[in-house]
């Protein structure tokens, strides 16, 4: 099951890649750090929340996300599309 969650935080970090300004910490585990060239995280988090989506901020450039058990591949998947999105209209 604790596999699940990290290939689940892999793929949302191979299309976190894709946003606007990201630089993405490859998980070793269920967790994903994104950072960003520019302190939009609040901003970001704030428009991945109307979809349903929950990031921690963590500083004015980086986001946290964790994969568990209520998660699923496409809810990841569709957490990355968003990024990407929400990146790319700033």
């Amino acid at each position: 099951r604790l596999a699940e969650d990290h290939e689940k935080a892999r793929r949302l970090a191979a299309l976190a890649g894709e946003a606007s300004g990201a630089r993405v910490v490859a998980p070793e585990t269920n967790i994903l750090f994104v950072h960003f060239s520019t302190p939009v995280a609040q901003l970001l988090a704030t428009r991945l929340e109307e979809e349903g989506i929950k990031a921690s901020v963590m500083g004015e450039k980086a986001l946290r996300f964790v994969s568990h058990k209520d998660v699923t591949l496409e809810d990841c998947e569709a957490a990355g599309r968003s990024l990407i999105k929400a990146s790319k209209a700033l």
